[in-house]
């Protein structure tokens, strides 16, 4: 799922749980309800947000954003901080390259990371990445490396979309 995705590969989140349930008991007639949200994701803040996941069209559905308050306001803090809606809208279709790109870079390469981390370490601002791959001299292996020192925001990308540009090393 893209917004899961692009969810995971934000900065500020450390931890996206997928789906997960939400239990109350209605006050009037003590019934058990329950809800599944899509996601649940921790932030580096300690903030946990309850992500409801739906087609775009729902946004302007008046019965649908009615059940939606209801239950966002059933949430209590030992669930989550917050409770927000989203849709494919919602997503930035640069973000969701940038996600696809640094979600494909799990392999482990210590070789190669460590290469590119002594490449960058004596540069103060920034150096374009083929540059970079070429100094390490390990191609491919190279290009991926500075990928996956961007997933961890070890590097910062100079330009939104991710590509041979400019990156340099986050303090």
């Amino acid at each position: 799922m893209n917004i899961g995705l692009v969810l995971a590969m934000r900065p500020d989140v450390v931890d996206v749980e997928r789906p997960v349930m939400f239990a109350w008991r209605e006050p009037q007639t003590g019934a058990q309800k329950r809800h599944f949200f899509d996601f649940r994701v921790s932030k580096r803040n300690g903030d946990r947000v309850a992500v409801m996941v739906k087609p775009g069209r729902k946004r302007f559905c008046a019965n649908f954003l009615a059940q939606a308050r209801e239950i966002a306001d059933r949430v209590t803090a030992d669930f989550a901080d917050d409770v927000v809606l989203m849709t494919d809208r919602d997503i930035c279709p640069i973000e969701l390259h940038n996600a696809s790109f640094l979600d494909s870079l799990k392999e482990v390469d210590p070789e190669a990371d460590a290469a590119v981390r002594r490449a960058m370490r004596r540069i103060i601002g920034a150096r374009r990445i083929s540059d970079i791959v070429s100094e390490v001299g390990l191609r491919g292996r190279g290009f991926r490396a500075v990928g996956r020192l961007l997933r961890g925001w070890i590097f910062k990308a100079r330009s939104k979309r991710l590509n041979m540009r400019l990156v340099s090393m986050t303090k």
